[in-house]
């Protein structure tokens, strides 16, 4: 059975990828003190961390919203299935704590 032979791309004549002017920095970062560029890292770091718990919070608070408006509309169209569920739930719940608590007392 022949085998399959995977083929790259190779680009004769490719000129080395050099920065251009714009790219270069006039100031090199070595030149800067160790306390400034370790402030700067700090600040960015702390901006981040900041940026991502207020995401993690805005997308906690949608999901809350979601849920509790869920909730509402089920109670509101299907009480009895509602309360049933939550009874379920609790019945669940007890039998759960019950063998719990058998096991943790002998």
């Amino acid at each position: 059975m022949a085998q399959r032979i995977y083929v790259l791309p190779v680009r004769e004549n490719e000129e080395p990828g050099w920065p251009s002017p714009g790219e270069i920095s006039r100031e090199p970062e070595s030149t800067k003190p160790m306390a400034e560029r370790a402030r700067e890292a700090f600040k960015e770091r702390t901006e981040r961390a900041q940026d991502a718990l207020r995401r993690a919070r805005n997308q906690l608070d949608d999901t809350t919203r979601t849920a509790i408006e869920r909730i509402r509309r089920a109670a509101h169209e299907r009480p009895l299935y509602f309360v049933a569920g939550i009874a379920g739930a609790a019945f669940a719940l007890g039998v759960v704590l019950r063998i719990w608590r058998s096991k943790q007392h002998g």
